[in-house]
């Protein structure tokens, strides 16, 4: 007990110092996804992505972040504040998957691994980071997990862990419909125990949430499971030119960020019908997810926690045995890539996210701001959620056909309409002769505007004031 109560306060350390750090990056996707919908419903003005038009993202998660953006408005929070409470929610979240995956592996392998794969959860290049961000993929991956847990307990006897886990996958789907794909290893692992009644169970709880989500969509957008219908239109059946075509071997990322795995590769592995659940629920999700069209790492976080399952299992091995140097070795390097990895991807990134709050809620926060313009794509600026002020946002770009006309909003041939408070375009040419716009943030070095003068440099970021 005196080992896990240090090893989970670790973890509870390890969420806490990204989650209390605003500077520390936010992934765009989930800004505009849900952060920026959050302000819209709030404040009433943000940004609107094609997203937002379609409505095609599960909305729970946009429930929870919006209830909390309602709450801390109610008593005066400061938009700050507010946010600093999205990322403590987060990273509670977090902690609670970092706890099921010790019971997990205990459940599985014994106390000692399910100590091992929670210290090595902790650790995760993938985990650590994703883990303090705001997005839908950390409580996805929690029930998911939870899901796990009820199953291996409900394969061996004939009880309601069967229903308990299909009702947690179920709400993982109703957090991130991509979920779904655990389904397949779900089933796979049913059928290998040929337990059919803990299958009916299983296909009781899931449908049950199913059902759940469906009403939800009902009531929230218009339509039954009209989320989950619209996401597999744009998704899967439609062509989207700006999806990723990333080659499948993406999904070896898993094993290169954690590189002390290459010690444990002998002891990892082994024929059994425990470790056969966990491979199982690892490679097929990473399989399915390799043969879609758009492919992100991000999308693979809900199969990492197996992977933890199986690096505590090998550690375990390696200490029974004896294997001191290479027991060392591995634990001094899974702790020194992921406090490395985890440190380079929230302050060191070369993406403008990184810095983007410091310079654009500085922006927000000045009385004379009228207007602000940018050089970057729209969705590394934070939105109106960093800025938290009515100010006309303007592109500076050439019209890039590339993206989506949904995206881009307005051509650049297009005059700026300041009705809309959304993101506008304009060219460079026209960016001096246009008063309204006093505040620049470029991530280009620009000395061909007389115009403006550099006040702050953060990062990679420039911000600039209209000279008088």
């Amino acid at each position: 007990k005196t080992q896990f109560s240090l090893v989970f306060t670790l973890g509870i350390l390890s969420r806490l110092y990204g989650a209390l750090d605003l500077k520390v990056a936010l992934h765009p996707d989930n800004l505009f996804q849900l952060l920026e919908p959050a302000h819209i419903a709030t404040y009433g003005y943000g940004i609107t992505p094609w997203e937002w038009h379609i409505q095609f993202r599960p909305v729970v998660q946009q429930i929870i972040v919006q209830l909390i953006f309602s709450m801390g408005y109610a008593i005066n929070l400061k938009l700050a504040d507010i946010l600093l409470l999205n990322k403590l929610v987060m990273a509670t979240i977090s902690m609670v998957l970092l706890y099921v995956i010790y019971l997990l592996g205990k459940e599985i392998y014994g106390e000692k691994a399910g100590l091992y794969a929670l210290f090595a959860a902790i650790f995760s290049p993938i985990l650590w980071p994703w883990g303090v961000d705001v997005n839908s993929h950390i409580p996805a991956t929690l029930f998911i997990v939870l899901s796990a847990f009820f199953l291996w307990k409900g394969l061996s006897k004939n009880d309601n862990s069967g229903f308990y886990s299909g009702l947690s996958l179920g709400v993982a789907f109703m957090f991130r419909h991509d979920s779904l794909i655990f389904l397949a290893p779900t089933m796979l692992c049913v059928l290998s125990y040929k337990n059919f009644f803990a299958l009916k169970k299983f296909i009781l709880g899931f449908t049950l949430a199913f059902f759940v989500q469906g009403v939800i969509d009902l009531l929230y957008v218009g339509n039954f499971l009209h989320t989950f219908i619209q996401d597999v239109i744009h998704n899967l059946i439609v062509p989207n030119k700006t999806f990723a075509e990333n080659s499948a071997m993406i999904y070896l990322l898993i094993f290169i960020l954690h590189i002390y795995v290459v010690l444990l590769m002998r002891e990892m592995f082994e024929k059994s019908k425990r470790t056969y659940f966990v491979l199982t629920l690892f490679i097929v999700p990473l399989i399915v997810l390799s043969l879609i069209r758009h492919r992100e790492l991000r999308f693979a976080i809900s199969a990492v926690p197996f992977f933890m399952l199986l690096i505590g299992h090998g550690l375990s091995k390696l200490k029974e045995k004896n294997d001191m140097i290479v027991y060392y070795c591995v634990f001094l390097t899974m702790v020194l890539s992921g406090a490395f990895l985890t440190y380079a991807q929230l302050h060191m990134s070369s993406m403008p996210e990184v810095v983007s709050y410091d310079l654009f809620s500085f922006v927000g926060a000045q009385n004379d701001s009228t207007g602000l313009a940018y050089d970057m794509s729209w969705f590394y600026t934070g939105g109106y959620t960093y800025v938290h002020k009515r100010i006309p946002f303007t592109q500076v770009t050439e019209y890039d056909e590339i993206l989506s006309p949904e995206l881009e909003m307005t051509s650049c041939n297009k005059p700026i309409n300041y009705s809309l408070y959304d993101f506008q375009c304009v060219t460079w040419d026209k960016l001096g002769s246009d008063e309204k716009i006093n505040y620049l943030v470029l991530a280009r070095q620009n000395n061909l505007l007389p115009d403006f003068i550099e006040i702050k440099r953060v990062g990679g970021l420039t911000l600039y004031r209209r000279n008088g």
